[in-house]
C-alpha cells in the first residue's frame, strides 16, 4: 500500500518494516520490490499522492533542465524509476485530435494525442492549463525527448 505508484527498493522496504517493528514472519525487502507491479489505471485516478502531485506539481525524481537555444528546456531524471511507475502527468487543454495536429503543422510541439473510446483528442500543454495558469508544468517538457522512454497512460 505504500507504494502504489512507485516500486520501492528493498532497502526502502527494508526501513518500513524495521518502523513497523516486525521482527518475524514478515516479508523479505528483495522479494517485494521483485513482486512488485504497478497500480492498474483506476486505482492510480484515486491515488491521494499522486492527485498531491498532480495539484501541486512536486513529482520526484524529476528536474527542469536547459538544454540550450537550440533545443530549450527538457526533463531529466534525478533517480531511477521502474517500469511503470507514475512519473509526472501530462495535462492541459482537451482538443480534437485534428486541431492537434494542424497546431504541428505551425510548429507547436507539447501535444499528446491519445484515444477516449471512438473519439481521437489530444492534451494541449502549450496553453496554460485553467489549474496551473501561471506554471510551465513538468510534464509538457517531457515530450522534446528525441528518444521518448515513457509510455503514457490515460487517467482522468
Amino acid at each position: 500500500a505504500h507504494f502504489t505508484h512507485s516500486k520501492a527498493s528493498a532497502g526502502k522496504v527494508a526501513r518500513l518494516i524495521a518502523q513497523e517493528g516486525w521482527k518475524t514472519n514478515s516479508p523479505k525487502p528483495e522479494e517485494v520490490e521483485r513482486l512488485w507491479k504497478p497500480a492498474p489505471p483506476d486505482s492510480i485516478e484515486a491515488n491521494q499522492v499522486i492527485i498531491k502531485c498532480v495539484s501541486e506539481q512536486t513529482w520526484t525524481g524529476l528536474a527542469v533542465k536547459n538544454f540550450g537555444n537550440e533545443h530549450g528546456l527538457g526533463v531529466v531524471a534525478t533517480r531511477p524509476f521502474s517500469k511503470g511507475d507514475v512519473v509526472c502527468d501530462f495535462h492541459g487543454k482537451v482538443i480534437p485530435a485534428a486541431e492537434g495536429r494542424a497546431m504541428m503543422m505551425k510548429g507547436l510541439r507539447d501535444l499528446l494525442f491519445f484515444r477516449a473510446g471512438h473519439r481521437d483528442l489530444c492534451v494541449d500543454a502549450q496553453t496554460p492549463c485553467e489549474c496551473h495558469p501561471d506554471t510551465h508544468t513538468v510534464g509538457r517538457r517531457i515530450t522534446h525527448s528525441q528518444s521518448p522512454n515513457l509510455e503514457p497512460l490515460h487517467c482522468v
